[in-house]
């Protein structure tokens, strides 16, 4: 429906509340690119243990490992990676699913073209509630505009002021 009014997804990023096969496949058919927050799992977790070289950066005054691998989990997904990025646990950190020494963030994209060090993981509560309140503001557009028979506007929304 959002190709006959002329829209086009460039890019696509989601919480991992879409992380699923069927999902992803829809994303994939519709978007250039994605960008998927992984759900942690145990079969997860024994692949990324397995994973040598890991890359050290310092994204924000803090330093993370980064390292990427195909990814094969779900049957009819190909040509796919998932990037992860794993920091160090401060002392008196709760243990987590990934039990260890570090905190793992997982991202499954088909951005093959982004260096893993400059995707970003979005960690901050208000980062997250923002871009969920612009993807709100630009449904309710494209909802107005097809109850009006109308075309969509164009242009960047991601720069308004928060309402």
């Amino acid at each position: 429906m959002m190709r006959s009014f002329g829209i086009h997804v460039r890019s696509f990023r989601a919480d991992c509340g879409s992380y699923s096969e069927d999902i992803v496949k829809v994303v994939m058919e519709h978007t250039e690119k994605f960008h998927i927050r992984a759900e942690r799992y145990a079969g997860l977790y024994e692949k990324v243990k397995r994973q040598t070289g890991w890359t050290t950066v310092e994204i924000g005054f803090q330093h993370y490992d980064v390292q990427s691998f195909p990814f094969e989990s779900f049957e009819d997904v190909k040509h796919c990676r998932l990037v992860v990025q794993r920091q160090r646990k401060q002392n008196g950190e709760q243990l987590d699913l990934f039990a260890g020494g570090y905190t793992y963030r997982c991202i499954l994209t088909n951005n093959w073209d982004m260096t893993d060090e400059h995707l970003e993981f979005q960690q901050s509560e208000a980062g997250t509630k923002a871009m969920f309140a612009r993807e709100r503001r630009s449904r309710e557009r494209y909802n107005c505009c097809v109850a009006e028979d109308a075309a969509m506007p164009t242009g960047s929304f991601f720069n308004e002021e928060e309402s």
